[in-house]
């Protein structure tokens, strides 16, 4: 039998590189990303192993927030930090990350995956040649007459460390993990998996139940992270009062650069309408202690069996850039 788990990324674990101070901001609102173009990269869980039902996921649009700084200085000492070397901010239209576990109940081991996607109008045959020749991924493949897979010399099946390369759409995956339970594809089929969800041609995260309910809900802002889970059930003192809320299935939070403030939107999906119990929200809210920074009181509102809760954070841009 097969478990699988995802624990939930933060938009802070993708900063980008030379945040040591913090400009004024300007509202362009066209900075903001697309969540479409960033679920159009994730796959159903279940696509990328039968024992999957859940794995978290976080993007953030660069290119984006570099439209929305008007600090020139600022804006040269921003670069995107990866494996294999940074990129300028305003190269890179979006860098989606997800992870997941799948454990298995009867063998005791687990498996391991994550991916991070680029994409943007940098130059992917420079990125080949740092994979290939800095970051000591020598051996190659063709997947296609664009894309080449970028491996480590005697890699084993089960390690999923790789990089994917494509020329023509402008695409860099950093792929990583290992599968102990022989549960996942390999490297090159996770790339493969990654690329046809983009083309459409397999099962997206957004087209399962509560994902689908979850995005009805939220948009991309400049940074998002979300997940689905199996449903919350409370224990002991566990409560609202200290930022558990029974019955969810889902949750993601997105923050929007606002001037020098932050616009922050988290929605909560419930297993079922009736999970929804707006004093649990009123008490999550005025004392989990999870909205301390917000400027005034987070407003709510209820929509069926998902819940939308929307604040302005000052002081914190830092976080989110």
């Amino acid at each position: 039998m097969l478990k699988a788990t995802g624990a939930a990324a933060t938009a802070s674990a993708m900063g980008l590189a030379g945040c040591n101070s913090v400009p004024f901001l300007g509202g362009d609102d066209g900075s903001t990303g697309s969540f479409s173009a960033v679920s159009s990269w994730l796959p159903e869980p279940g696509e990328i192993s039968d024992g999957l039902n859940h794995y978290s996921f976080s993007a953030r649009t660069p290119s984006g927030i570099y439209s929305a700084v008007d600090d020139t200085l600022w804006k040269s000492s921003q670069r995107v930090s990866t494996e294999f070397g940074s990129l300028p901010s305003e190269d890179v239209e979006y860098r989606i990350s997800m992870n997941a576990r799948v454990s298995s109940e009867d063998s005791f081991g687990s498996s391991d995956f994550e991916a991070t996607i680029y994409t943007g109008s940098f130059d992917a045959d420079w990125i080949g040649d740092k994979i290939e020749y800095g970051a000591g991924y020598a051996t190659t493949s063709e997947m296609t007459d664009s894309r080449t897979l970028f491996r480590q010399e005697n890699a084993g099946e089960s390690n999923l460390d790789a990089f994917v390369v494509d020329e023509n759409e402008n695409v860099v995956i950093n792929i990583g993990g290992n599968d102990q339970t022989d549960t996942l594809p390999t490297a090159e089929g996770v790339a493969e998996l990654l690329f046809d969800a983009n083309a459409g041609e397999v099962p997206t995260y957004t087209e399962t139940s509560d994902m689908s309910e979850l995005a009805s809900g939220l948009s991309m802002g400049h940074t998002i992270s979300a997940s689905t889970q199996n449903e919350t059930e409370l224990s002991g003192d566990q409560g609202p009062e200290n930022g558990r809320l029974g019955g969810t299935v889902a949750q993601g939070t997105t923050y929007t650069v606002n001037g020098t403030d932050v616009d922050i939107t988290r929605v909560i999906v419930f297993d079922e309408e009736r999970d929804v119990d707006e004093n649990d929200i009123k008490t999550y809210i005025a004392e989990s202690g999870e909205f301390t920074r917000a400027e005034e009181r987070p407003s709510y509102s209820i929509s069926g069996r998902r819940v939308s809760i929307e604040w302005t954070a000052g002081g914190v841009v830092s976080s989110v850039l």
